[in-house]
């Protein structure tokens, strides 16, 4: 998932893995940053710790990984503070690419 703020592009890329305190996957969201033409991990990262009790759903874990993300996207451990409409473009590009 791609998109621009500030002159800059960005990248979340979503993978899961497996968590040791639990038989479900760890749904993660990494932010990396545009560097010439290659995407530079930026350490900022958003989890989804699915309950042992539910039902892990993919598309439910990348919303909460999502959400974490931008959370974590503050001026202390990003470059800026993320307006409500760098917000609201952040979540339409992801609905846009990811339908369910």
């Amino acid at each position: 998932m791609l998109f621009d703020l500030n002159g800059n592009t960005y990248q979340v890329k979503f993978s899961r893995t497996m968590n040791s305190d639990s038989p479900k996957p760890l749904t993660i969201a990494d932010l990396l940053i545009k560097d010439g033409d290659e995407f530079v991990h930026l350490f900022i990262n958003g989890l989804a710790k699915c309950n042992p009790k539910d039902k892990f759903e993919k598309s439910k874990g990348r919303k909460m990984a999502l959400r974490n993300l931008i959370s974590k996207l503050t001026p202390s451990r990003f470059k800026y503070e993320l307006t409500k409409e760098d917000k609201t473009m952040i979540w339409e590009i992801y609905f846009k690419e990811h339908k369910k």
